[in-house]
């Protein structure tokens, strides 16, 4: 078995020992949010962006937008449009230079914010 899957499969008996505490009648939906979130974040924590082989001057752009607006719904229309590029075009940068779509890049981010805010 992998260590990334082994990790996950740890993660996941985490949460379903946190599901478990959640049916006992103190443990309230705050708590089992933060703890839902708190393991989205180890999930996510585990894709690993190797910033020294990311082409800033390709994909700095979307960052800035991302990063700007973090606090707001942001969709692939809304990248496009920050560089005037087809889907498919938007998609094959992520995956080149960050490993990832660009939704799972912005989930990511948000969730390292959300984390951050704790």
């Amino acid at each position: 078995m992998s260590p990334m899957l082994r990790e996950i499969l740890g993660i996941y008996k985490e949460f379903e020992q946190k599901l478990d505490y959640a049916n006992h009648a103190c443990f309230s939906a705050f708590h089992a949010s933060m703890a839902m979130l708190n393991l989205l974040g180890k999930v996510f924590s585990m894709e690993h962006i190797d910033m020294a082989s990311v082409n800033f001057e390709e994909i700095h752009p979307y960052l800035l937008y991302i990063e700007s607006h973090l606090n707001s719904s942001i969709s692939v229309e809304d990248l496009q449009a920050v560089g005037h590029v087809c889907r498919r075009k938007l998609f094959m940068l992520f995956s080149q230079h960050l490993g990832m779509s660009p939704q799972r890049f912005i989930t990511k981010r948000k969730i390292d914010l959300a984390l951050k805010m704790l």
